[in-house]
Order: C-alpha cells, then structure tokens, then sequence
C-alpha cells in the first residue's frame, strides 16, 4: 500500500473545496509528497489555481502541473481573429503608440514586436 494514499484524497479533496478549478478531470499522484496533477482542462487560470491550491496542502512538498489546457471549440479563435483583437486592445490605449508595435500571432500565441518609451 502507498504511504501517501491517504493524504491523495486530502489533496483531491483540496481540489474540490477550493473550486479554482473543475476537479472532476484532474488526475492526482502523490509519491513521497510530490504532487503531480494530469488531466485536461478549459482554461490556463485553472491550472494556475489548480497548482496554487496544491501548495497550500500541508503534506504536498512539491506540485509537478503536467495539465494540459485544451481550448474548448466555442472559445478558440483563429490567428487572424486573435490579431485583430491585440490590434484593437493596443488601440484602446492612448499612450502606447500602436505604429511602433508590429502584431503577429503563429499558432495561437501572440507575438508583439517595437519599440516604445
């Protein structure tokens, strides 16, 4: 028997009291007091908090946070939406001067490039 089972099921517990994130598809393994969370979810504020949560269980020593986020197909975007939307957040913005700063977005992630003061 794993010594650390029954503090696995505190730490599941943590996860579920606490609601940062939706418990139900995080997987928890917890040899020697290093806690490893997999699974897959929504959102990357969910494994921030869900790793977050981890620290504050008394018997976790160190959190390994493999959950991989999968943006659910309602919230994707394209990369073309995503720089139209950069564009228009800088534009919002009075003093960042928006024809120093060049958008580009490759596979989802957003790259911003200039120089401002």
């Amino acid at each position: 028997m794993n010594a650390d089972w029954p503090f696995q099921t505190n730490v599941q517990d943590e996860l579920k009291w606490r609601r940062a994130a939706d418990a139900a598809p995080i997987g928890v393994s917890m040899p020697h007091g290093v806690v490893t969370l997999t699974g897959q979810i929504a959102h990357y504020p969910e494994k921030a908090a869900a790793g977050q949560v981890m620290r504050n269980v008394y018997v976790v020593n160190e959190v390994g946070n493999n959950i991989a986020v999968e943006i659910l197909q309602p919230h994707q975007r394209t990369d073309t939406e995503l720089a139209e939307a950069a564009v228009s957040a800088l534009k919002l913005e009075s003093e960042v001067p928006t024809h120093k700063i060049r958008v580009s977005v490759r596979s989802g992630w957003t790259t911003l490039a200039g120089t401002v003061g």
